[in-house]
């Protein structure tokens, strides 16, 4: 399995008003991704910002010197200055550990035994693209092995 810690700030401000995801693209940051929580439309809201941060690279810091390395990095690579440190979550089983990743495979590749197909991100990569496509992949190996047994 993949750990990765999740950091929650209150902000004053958000980098963006649009429900996406915001990806930190430089290899030797800490912080992986951050989103904006109330982007979505919700029942509550509160008066400031909920950020949560994701880190998912492995790391020795303890968890005070971890918050205060992800605000610098927030403060570098995003401008955010105004945080509120709130809750920290360590998440040990957050992702499997995939070896063997692709984006595609032949449709009776899916095909673990007489009547069992496999589906799922994990069949491909860690992702929910990769999960739907591997459902479309798993169809597509039942239904010529239901082609395979109406034609004898």
């Amino acid at each position: 399995w993949k750990s990765c810690t999740t950091i929650y700030f209150t902000s004053r401000k958000k980098l963006h008003s649009k429900p996406m995801i915001g990806l930190i693209a430089n290899q030797n940051s800490l912080v992986n991704n951050i989103f904006y929580h109330n982007s979505l439309q919700t029942s509550q809201k509160g008066n400031d910002e909920l950020l949560s941060v994701t880190i998912v690279k492995q790391h020795k810091l303890s968890n005070k010197a971890l918050i205060s390395a992800v605000k610098d990095e927030l403060k570098t690579w995003c401008g955010l200055s105004d945080l509120t440190y709130l809750k920290m979550y360590c998440i040990p089983k957050a992702l499997p550990q995939l070896t063997n990743l692709s984006f595609t495979k032949q449709p009776e590749t899916t095909q673990l035994g007489k009547a069992i197909f496999m589906a799922g991100d994990t069949q491909l990569n860690g992702s929910l693209n990769a999960a739907i496509l591997s459902g479309e992949l798993a169809a597509k190996g039942i239904l010529a092995e239901i082609n395979k047994t109406n034609n004898c």
